[in-house]
């Protein structure tokens, strides 16, 4: 299934079309795909949820006007879907038949696709497919009504915890919620206790206080032996005068705690999945950068910010984009990409970052984008940066 991921010239920034070479698919109308990141644990395309779109839980959707062209199939998909997708990146195309059968196929997403600049909020998804939009989760069963009886139930458990104080019987309002009544239980009788009292004295006997233990004139005798003892072996053990033995030192230095492993991939990962607050995740990115490793992870934790709107997070994702900036050891992608370090360099620009002013015009000066109009954009945004104390674009919009 030969599929590629295209942007026809006219089309909208964000809009796209899979197109699907020489396959029959059966009647587009009919078809459900879904997109899916295999690069490590499976996760599907949930665009539904703009701030953590790639779940483990099945995610299927209709496609835009889905139609054939000659021998080929075409789906177009928008904005909310192209936002998640990284360039240069392969994914998993899976598409479902009207029949139940399924087909697949892996695409790339270009680097010169352009993509919205804003994270798509609100974005209203396709009519829903024929499936559940996600792994079903099994409802629990509704719990029966209490009955007025008031003879005790077998208990399901044995534990050695102790039993909690009996709350009474248990009412159904109007609703169907379930409430504690405020009436006492009658549930153990007198007789019961009276029987239960019987029982432990019958299996343990009465209780009795233990007589305290009476002094001795040989026990207080053989306590003083033994304080005189101690009390020779403790001089004995001290140093005297010119002692060379040392009393042990309470004020010696402590080891210090070992410090925290670095992180890796995985766990790098993780900490994402919690949405922890930005500053800690950049915080994390700065220790990564200052030991020089997992410039992967590094990003990731980078792109997590900027995501989250932080203007020194989309700058710090520019460089590793940029042409100007780019160094293998640093960015974890085969080569630059001017057309991302723009984008993310904007973002970081319209939040008043003078630093990500200055590098977007130099990028539009350049000439590495696309976009139209570059060279007179180039001067809007130096100017911005200069007006921001950027002494680099000042100094770049001096006459030459």
């Amino acid at each position: 299934m030969p599929t590629q991921l295209i942007q026809p010239p006219g089309t909208p920034a964000g809009t796209a079309t899979l197109r699907v070479r020489g396959v029959a698919l059966g009647d587009p109308a009919a078809l459900e795909i879904a997109i899916i990141q295999f690069m490590g644990a499976e996760k599907y395309l949930d665009p539904r949820h703009p701030d953590a779109p790639w779940t483990p839980s099945a995610y299927w959707f209709r496609p835009l006007l889905p139609r054939n062209e000659g021998h080929d199939t075409l789906l177009d998909v928008d904005y909310g879907i192209t936002f998640h997708l990284r360039a240069n990146q392969p994914y998993k195309l899976m598409a479902r038949r009207g029949d139940g059968s399924i087909a697949e196929d892996r695409f790339t997403c270009p680097a010169n696709l352009r993509k919205p600049t804003f994270k798509p909020e609100g974005w209203t998804p396709p009519a829903p497919p024929r499936g559940p939009l996600q792994v079903p989760v099994h409802e629990e069963a509704p719990a029966p009504k209490p009955t007025q009886s008031t003879e005790p139930t077998e208990p399901t458990e044995l534990t050695v915890s102790a039993a909690p104080a009996d709350p009474g019987p248990i009412a159904t309002d109007v609703d169907g919620a379930t409430a504690i009544s405020a009436e006492p239980s009658t549930a153990t009788s007198a007789a019961d206790l009276e029987a239960l009292d019987a029982f432990v004295k019958t299996q343990v006997g009465p209780a009795a206080t233990p007589p305290a233990p009476a002094r001795t004139g040989r026990s207080i005798a053989i306590g003083l032996v033994v304080l005189l003892l101690a009390g020779g072996l403790a001089w004995s053990l001290w140093p005297g005068p010119g002692d060379e033995r040392l009393v042990e030192r309470t004020d010696a230095p402590k080891k210090e705690a070992a410090s925290d492993p670095m992180p890796t991939l995985d766990s790098v990962r993780t900490f994402i999945g919690t949405r922890p607050p930005v500053s800690d995740a950049l915080a994390m990115a700065r220790r990564l950068a200052e030991a020089g490793m997992l410039p992967d992870a590094r990003f990731l934790l980078l792109r997590y910010g900027a995501e989250q709107g932080n203007a020194d997070a989309a700058r710090q994702v520019g460089t590793m984009y940029d042409p100007a900036t780019f160094d293998k050891a640093t960015s974890p992608f085969p080569g630059p990409n001017p057309t991302e370090a723009a984008r993310w360099y904007k973002q970081a620009a319209e939040a008043s970052d003078a630093e990500a002013a200055y590098r977007y015009g130099m990028l539009l000066k350049s000439g590495g984008t696309d976009e139209d109009n570059a060279p007179e954009k180039a001067v809007f945004w130096l100017r911005l940066a200069a007006q921001g104390g950027n002494e680099a674009a000042r100094k770049e919009l001096e006459p030459k």
